[in-house]
């Protein structure tokens, strides 16, 4: 893993952290949103180069 995949999966957990404690602090979707979207795309950055790397 390259520094910019392990950074992207590190911002990975740290956005589902993120995710469950809006959830746990029974906030609406308006205040999860930003650290969804966020961490989607990091996933999806992150199996990107899980693809394309050797």
């Amino acid at each position: 893993m390259t520094i910019v995949s392990t950074v992207l999966a590190g911002l990975t957990l740290l956005m589902a952290g993120v995710v469950v404690a809006h959830l746990r602090n029974g906030d609406g979707i308006s205040e999860m949103a930003p650290a969804a979207v966020t961490a989607l795309a990091a996933v999806g950055y992150v199996v990107t180069l899980a693809g394309v790397s050797p």
